[in-house]
């Protein structure tokens, strides 16, 4: 089992209409990290976690049903297997 972590980025708390009205900018203004424009825009989407799923059973042959994301906000775990 492969657990990935995410800290929700900087929409975790925001319920569906919020979204639907948030701008590029609120996307960069990430809660726990510096990053550039492209990797911030897909961290407040959590379509890196996306990448990382596929990444994790491609490369380590993992069923995806084994592959799990979890919402950490304090980023202290980055990912763990078990």
């Amino acid at each position: 089992r492969i657990v990935l972590t995410a800290s929700g980025g900087p929409f975790r708390d925001w319920d569906l209409a919020e979204m639907a009205r948030a701008t590029p900018a609120q996307a960069r203004a990430h809660p726990n990290w510096d990053m550039g424009e492209r990797i911030s825009i897909d961290s407040a989407t959590m379509f890196n976690k996306a990448l990382e799923v596929i990444e994790a059973h491609v490369l380590f042959g993992v069923p995806s049903a084994s592959i799990e994301v979890l919402v950490h906000p304090q980023s202290i775990i980055h990912s763990m297997v078990g």
